[in-house]
């Protein structure tokens, strides 16, 4: 039982992380098809680069504000679903309409919020009639970061939405009902019981959207494509600019594995704080 895993592991991970640790050291032509081992100096190029530093303080700046605006809606809605309404069909309405963004692939989300976020579009329409001001939501390097997040703030808090829902949903209502006959406020209840029951999952569903958010590239390429003035540019951007547009495999293949080790790093840095929240309970 164990062989099989074991295997598939090694062809869906270690192998692939093997060729890119290889390829990472090696300067790698394509029009010759040779390879000249050159050590660490790719990683070093990308240090010194000024542009990796860009990217990776908008990926954690884009990556940070994701997750809390995720957890903030998702808990939020999921609050709501999971108390009962004085219309059932009416909770049932409101859940289907929230589950509409999921629908939407990215691009497709993409590009309807151009067309929304359009100097002429309805947005601007808007300000207009109430500020009587146009709003540079892509062309603003300020506020074009939070114009896309906004836009993956909407179509993917459905997901997280969903489990946090299936966790309140698994806490035993004898818990409550312990907390009221306790004296326990509605307020009192969500902190000593649902905060507590739901710990962990939260923590899981922060680490899933690290890992999934950090390393970000279609929405936002389709929006903005990095710009303006590289305000939304990420390292995803810097890869796909290196490894396939000008087939400098070897930066390209470095800096991914650069975006491997930080994604390990926080991954074993969040564990170990779980396990010393754990013994500290």
């Amino acid at each position: 039982m164990f062989l099989p895993v074991l295997l598939f592991l090694l062809a869906i991970f270690i192998f692939p992380l093997t060729v890119i640790i290889k390829q990472s050291l090696f300067q790698i032509e394509i029009s010759t098809q040779t390879e000249q081992f050159v050590g660490l100096q790719n990683y070093i190029t990308i240090f010194k680069d000024s542009l990796f530093h860009t990217s990776l303080k908008n990926a954690f700046v884009f990556t940070i504000t994701t997750i809390i605006a995720h957890m903030a809606i998702g808990w939020v809605v999921a609050l709501m679903l999971s108390r009962s309404w004085p219309v059932e069909g009416l909770r049932s309405l409101f859940k289907s309409i929230i589950l509409i963004p999921w629908i939407f692939s990215a691009p497709a989300a993409a590009l309807i919020f151009k067309i929304l976020y359009h100097p002429q579009g309805f947005l601007n329409y808007f300000t207009m009639s109430l500020f009587n001001t146009r709003v540079g939501f892509l062309s603003d390097p300020k506020i074009a970061l939070f114009s896309v997040l906004a836009i993956n703030a909407w179509k993917d808090f459905v997901m997280y939405m969903i489990l946090i829902l299936g966790g309140l949903q698994r806490i035993p209502d004898s818990l409550f009902e312990a907390a009221k006959l306790d004296g326990c406020t509605g307020i009192q209840s969500f902190r000593y019981v649902t905060l507590p029951m739901m710990k962990y999952l939260t923590m899981i569903l922060i680490l899933i959207d690290f890992v999934t958010t950090i390393n970000h590239f279609d929405l936002i390429w389709v929006m903005t494509k990095g710009g303006p003035l590289r305000s939304t540019y990420l390292p995803g951007f810097l890869i796909y600019e290196k490894g396939i547009q000008r087939f400098d495999l070897g930066y390209a293949t470095s800096l991914s594995m650069i975006m491997v080790l930080i994604v390990i790093v926080v991954m074993g840095l969040y564990i170990l704080m779980s396990k010393e929240s754990e013994e500290h309970v």
